[in-house]
């Protein structure tokens, strides 16, 4: 299992998104579709780690930065240029959907 920072607050998430690509996992623990798409998110994380950064937002604990990027659907993976949302991409998703997308945001 490979360590993707998760997002503990709003500051936290707002440094995390600065700069380069970010892809942000928003979650949770108890959701079938987010449990199924984890190892597809992590195998994205080994082959684009030094390309994007990546972080995980529980939403259970998360509700200040649910709230603000109004996530409603999960699971939500949010693409984020230079701390300006980009693309969202709600539901599970086949790993070659998002790594075209992370691919699209390098050019």
């Amino acid at each position: 299992m490979v360590e993707i920072e998760e997002i503990a607050e709003q500051s936290q998430f707002d440094e995390a998104i600065k700069g380069k690509v970010t892809l942000v996992d928003f979650f949770a623990e108890w959701h079938m579709q987010c449990l199924t798409q984890e190892p597809i998110i992590e195998e994205i994380f080994e082959k684009f780690k030094d390309k994007i950064k990546f972080c995980r937002v529980n939403v259970e604990d998360n509700y200040e930065v649910v709230s603000k990027f109004k996530v409603s659907n999960l699971p939500a993976l949010v693409l984020f240029k230079e701390g300006i949302e980009v693309c969202r991409m709600c539901g599970c998703k086949h790993q070659f959907e998002i790594e075209k997308k992370i691919e699209e945001m390098l050019r």
